[in-house]
């Protein structure tokens, strides 16, 4: 158990909302009544940094955006497997949708701050799941 949340992982890449990706640019929305997929505008606002352009890669940096201190993704690469941030990384151009931690099944690609920001909206899995939350 971690701050309350058993099995942190659950065995399943965890699909975060609120969060949408475009061209290396992580939008935000802190609204829940007004999240949606493939959407940059409204109440999406784009974090103060481009997100690193690698695929499977090990960052070396996280961003930071003062107007969005709990957003940290990665901006640097130069990282391993034992250095740095030692949880691989994903990301593509395309619009996509934030995944994280990764199922028993992706082995050495499942982590902690394992990030996947290539994942089309549209796509589905069987490792692919997310957590209940209470909005008040």
């Amino acid at each position: 158990i971690y701050r309350g949340i058993e099995d942190i992982y659950g065995n399943v890449w965890q699909f975060v909302d609120g969060i949408n990706i475009k061209n290396f640019i992580t939008y935000v929305c802190y609204t829940p009544s007004e999240y949606k997929i493939n959407e940059y505008a409204g109440c999406y606002k784009p974090v103060g940094y481009t997100n690193l352009n690698a695929d499977v890669d090990f960052p070396s940096k996280v961003g930071y955006d003062a107007n969005n201190p709990l957003i940290a993704v990665a901006i640097a690469s130069g990282g391993s497997s034992n250095t740095y941030i030692t949880d691989g990384y994903n990301s593509s151009t395309s619009n996509s949708i934030l995944e994280f931690g990764g199922a028993k099944a992706t082995t050495q690609y499942a982590g902690f701050f394992r990030l996947i920001m290539n994942i089309i909206p549209s796509s589905s899995s069987n490792y692919l799941s997310s957590r209940l939350l209470r909005y008040n």
